[in-house]
This record gives structure tokens, C-alpha cells and sequence, in this order.
């Protein structure tokens, strides 16, 4: 490593953070008797498909097959920080790391939001609480929501629920008995949402569907309310998530706040970020925020802020977490393609631990793809330490204003 990214790794330490996008849960949730299995659970080691299990057996097999995973690396990096443990987190060392967590917890109901506050340093998190959508936690102090509109998109149909289990009548009650009250009541949810001080409209829908939304008329949108339960077929269903969306870019650009949007991954299909072009491009008063970098598709995002600079914004949310050389690759490109004072990052993470581990991942990727610039004679080093300063803090606080 050059001397330059050491320079830049303990500069990041003095920066405030913002992050634009997080799941951090209920503070019931740290009380009760909080661990190491339970952090991992909540953890995106827990998508890596293989249980931890309660026995040495199952955590060696556990570790053994995660033990590379950036997801799994990020968190142990931070769990050693966070609590003075030199050793690797593996199957013989769990009763270390299990013990130096639960007694955190145990003694301080408050341990979580002070490793947001105190440790990581944090100034403003976005929290998506999709479980209980532009709530702040009960923290505005440091969360501030995003209004998650997945839930319309099945509202139709108290029965149907999305990728996490919801439907908006499950939050709102049965308000949504036709058409009419369904739009209605879906605008006055955002904007009384935003008045209590939501910062953005988030959609993640690539978990239910992909991301090619098309111009549909009010009458197509209509028919899943007009045909008798059961009898619209899925082209129905389309029309009228289509319709939500593109009711949603409106929305956003009335109250002139972000609508963040997941853009790769998901269930894969149609979930490359290019299929919005022509939303984004019928839509240039909406401020469209494409989360995650598009992986695996991340040419898509490059192409899109470079024609559309002025209406998309590349978050780098999660990309860290997922791996670093895709995050070193997204934004050695960015930097060279967009406007420095678009890009934005987030932890993405529902556990204080694992947002601390992506903190350290993106400064990280930080300091690598900056001090390479500087070396190449690409960027001057005052340059880069503003760029540092923009990502991590600046841009956040000029595009959801919390100026």
C-alpha cells in the first residue's frame, strides 16, 4: 500500500459518516439477550446458505464453508475491532466472541446505538424499517426513514404479501377497497410520511419482479381492482405495479426528495439497471438513486449517470459488503465518469456490528481506488481526500438535505 493510503484510511477516521441506506432493528431486539448467534443470523453471513447451528460440528462446517465470503470477512474484521479480539472468528474461538457480545449487550441496553454514535462515528443513517415502513426507530437523533413502497405494489389483494412478507393493508389498514382510494391513500402515505420526516421513497422490488416498468394507461392499471378476486391474470398484476412506479417517480418529484431504488441482484431476472432508461429519461424532475452499483450489472449504472447526470445518482450501497474488488472496480469507473458530487454510500446491514464492518470495507476500497488515482497522476491528492469527504458525508447531506 502507498503512503497516501494510510493518509486517507486515517483521514476517513475524522469524517462523520452518512449512510444513506440501512435495516438497523427495534432496540427490543438488542435487549433480549442478544449474541453471537443471533449477529450472525441477522447478518448477510446468513445468506451464504448454511446454517450456524448449536453444536461445534455444525459452526466448524459453518465456518469452514463462509470463512472467504467478503460478507463474512467484513463482519469478523469488525466484531475483532469492536471487541479487542485478536484471533479469527472459527468454530474454536466461538465461545470467545459469543461471550464479549452478549456481556456488551447485556450491561449496556444502549451498546447498539452507541457503536452507531460513538464508534463508527455516525452522523445521519437513512433507515428502510420495511417491517414498519418511514418509521425512525425510535431514534431521530441519528434515523432518518425512507418510505418502502413495496407492499402497494401487492395491495390489490390483502392475501398477497412481498419478498418480506407485507402488505400494505398490514401497516394501514383497509383503505385500499378500489382504485381511486388505493392512489390516493398511497400519495397521502408518502407525503404525510415525508412531513414526519422521511428523506426519500425507497423500491426494492427486484425481489418480487424485475425492473422493466412500462407506460401503462389508468384503465389498464385499473383492471385488478374491476375483475372479480382471482380472475387477472399476470399482465393485470404488471400493469398495475407499472403503474404504482411510474405514480411513485411523479411523487418523488412533487416533494422533490430521492426515490432510491435496488438495482441488480435480487431474483436476477430483469433486475439490470438499464431497463429503467426510459422511466429515468420520461422523468428528469425525479431524482432517481440507483442503490448496489447494479451488481452484478454495474456497466449499467456507468451508462446511465454519464447520459443522465443530472437526474441519477450511483449508490455504492452494499457493493463494499458484497465484494471489494467489484467496489474497487465501480468506483474506479465512477470517478471517471460521474460528477463528484453524486456518488453516495450505505451500510445496508441490520445489526450496528456489521454496519461497522461496512464502514471499515468502504474506507477501505476508499483509500485503495484514491491513493491509485493519486499515484497514477490521475487526481491530486487534495482532490482525492475531497472525494473521500463527498462519498462518505458531503453528497448525502446535500441530496437528502440534511444541511
Amino acid at each position: 500500500m502507498s503512503t497516501y493510503y494510510y493518509e486517507l484510511m486515517e483521514y476517513m477516521k475524522a469524517i462523520k459518516p452518512i449512510s444513506t441506506h440501512c435495516h438497523h432493528r427495534p432496540d427490543a431486539m438488542f435487549a433480549n439477550d442478544f449474541c453471537l448467534k443471533t449477529l450472525l443470523e441477522e447478518s448477510y453471513s446468513n445468506w451464504c446458505g448454511v446454517e450456524v447451528g448449536d453444536t461445534f460440528e455444525s459452526r466448524k462446517y459453518y465456518f469452514d464453508l463462509i470463512k472467504n465470503r467478503n460478507f463474512f470477512k467484513c463482519l469478523e474484521k469488525a466484531l475483532q475491532l469492536i471487541y479487542k479480539i485478536d484471533t479469527p472468528l472459527r468454530a474454536d474461538t466461538y465461545e470467545i466472541f459469543d461471550f464479549a457480545v452478549r456481556k456488551a449487550h447485556r450491561e449496556d441496553p444502549d451498546f447498539h446505538m452507541k457503536l452507531l454514535t460513538d464508534i463508527a462515528g455516525y452522523d445521519h443513517v437513512i433507515l428502510d424499517s420495511y417491517w414498519q415502513p418511514g418509521e425512525n426507530g425510535g431514534h431521530p437523533e441519528l434515523f432518518s426513514p425512507t418510505f418502502r413502497i413495496d407492499s402497494f405494489f401487492f395491495g390489490f389483494n390483502p392475501e398477497l404479501k412481498d419478498h418480506d412478507g407485507n402488505n400494505c393493508g398490514k401497516f394501514f389498514g383497509d383503505r385500499f377497497g378500489d382504485f381511486d382510494t388505493f392512489f390516493m391513500s398511497l400519495k397521502e402515505l408518502i407525503i404525510d410520511s415525508h412531513k414526519r420526516g422521511a428523506v426519500a421513497i425507497k423500491c426494492a422490488t427486484p425481489y418480487d419482479r424485475g425492473l422493466d416498468f412500462e407506460f401503462v394507461t389508468e384503465k389498464k392499471a385499473r383492471k385488478v381492482f374491476e375483475k372479480r378476486e382471482g380472475s387477472y391474470d399476470i399482465a393485470d398484476v404488471k400493469a398495475f405495479q407499472d403503474y404504482i412506479f411510474l405514480q411513485t417517480c411523479q411523487i418523488a418529484a412533487e416533494l422533490d426528495i430521492p426515490f432510491q431504488v435496488h438495482t441488480g441482484l435480487g431474483r436476477l431476472s430483469k433486475t439490470n439497471a438499464y431497463l429503467l432508461q426510459p422511466v429515468i429519461e420520461a422523468n428528469p424532475d425525479t431524482r432517481f438513486v440507483l442503490f448496489h452499483g447494479g451488481y452484478p450489472w454495474m456497466d449499467d449504472i456507468f451508462g446511465l449517470v454519464h447520459v443522465y447526470p443530472k437526474n441519477v445518482f450511483p449508490d455504492i450501497v452494499w457493493l463494499p459488503l458484497i465484494s471489494t474488488e467489484a467496489a474497487v472496480r465501480m468506483l474506479t469507473e465512477l470517478i471517471e465518469v460521474a460528477n463528484s458530487q453524486s456518488i453516495c454510500w450505505g451500510d445496508d446491514t441490520w445489526t450496528s456490528e456489521e454496519s461497522y464492518g461496512a464502514l471499515m470495507a468502504v474506507r477501505h476500497v476508499l483509500a485503495m481506488v484514491l491513493s491509485n488515482k493519486i499515484k497514477d497522476g490521475y487526481m491530486l491528492p487534495a482532490d482525492a481526500f475531497e472525494a473521500a469527504s463527498n462519498i462518505l458525508r458531503n453528497n448525502a447531506q446535500r441530496i437528502y438535505r440534511f444541511e
